[in-house]
């Protein structure tokens, strides 16, 4: 497999920003984000498609997220995977911490789940695979110490004699409400998705990262709103998750696929 210097990560991360590029740039930063996926992805001869998101100009790491998808010539089915390359911004810089991959399923309305964590060292990392078939919005997070939630305990069970109601319905102003919600959160998904066309200009790589997040804030007003119409199920205000000792330092996000690519300047 292809070996991934800091050069080529800071260059990946570099182009990725870079607004409306010609053709020949484009070119130059698909062969170097094939490299990339090449030196995590068993490929072999399976077609590649991608879109790929960078870290932020100002951020102290620099690194880019690859959204790889699969396909398989001999039966058309397509796998999606994601990888991460890091590299320190500042020269002979080192890696330290861990890196974290998140991803909020299509079908849920919150609730993101932890997809892949790894510890950085030396000047440049790369993440194995990580299986995003299932996510929409993907994050890639550094952080020095990982928490995960505890449960509370759980409710006591009614006693049989005294059949406890089993769900509460929505209220007439609960289902008016939740609708405006859905019908601002659709308004507001196609507005983005509006201004992402037009600041993509020619890119094709932009212009598949704009719809690809527009489907996502689709399908999470979608979800939000199926939950907001559900009957509440009993005692569903006493069940929770707690959080157990507060990590050392804040997970702060360096990468999130609900902005598309990061903005320049």
């Amino acid at each position: 497999m292809t070996s991934v210097t800091r050069a080529m990560v800071l260059e990946a991360a570099s182009g990725l920003r870079a607004t409306d590029p010609d053709g020949t740039a484009e070119a130059k930063l698909d062969r170097l984000v094939r490299d990339i996926v090449a030196s995590a992805v068993a490929v072999g001869g399976d077609l590649v498609d991608y879109t790929a998101y960078p870290t932020p100009a100002d951020a102290s790491v620099t690194g880019v997220l690859i959204d790889v998808s699969l396909t398989r010539t001999d039966s058309v089915q397509t796998r999606s995977l994601a990888t991460v390359a890091l590299a320190p911004t500042s020269d002979g810089g080192q890696l330290d911490g861990s890196v974290v991959v998140s991803g909020l399923p299509v079908d849920a309305a919150d609730g993101a789940r932890t997809l892949h964590t790894s510890t950085l060292s030396g000047d440049v990392h790369v993440s194995t695979p990580v299986d995003v078939s299932d996510s929409g919005v993907l994050e890639v997070s550094l952080t020095s110490v990982s928490v995960e939630p505890t449960p509370t305990p759980s409710t006591p069970t009614p006693s049989p004699s005294t059949p406890a109601p089993t769900s509460t319905p929505r209220t007439a102003a609960e289902l008016a409400a939740a609708r405006r919600t859905y019908d601002a959160a659709l308004k507001n998904a196609r507005t983005k998705y509006a201004k992402a066309r037009k600041k993509a200009g020619r890119s094709k790589r932009k212009r598949v990262a704009a719809k690809k997040s527009y489907d996502v804030r689709r399908a999470r007003a979608k979800a939000a709103y199926r939950a907001a119409i559900a009957d509440v199920p009993a005692g569903a205000a006493s069940v929770g998750a707690t959080r157990s000792a507060a990590a050392v330092s804040a997970p702060t996000t360096v990468i999130s696929t609900d902005v598309g690519w990061a903005p320049v300047g």
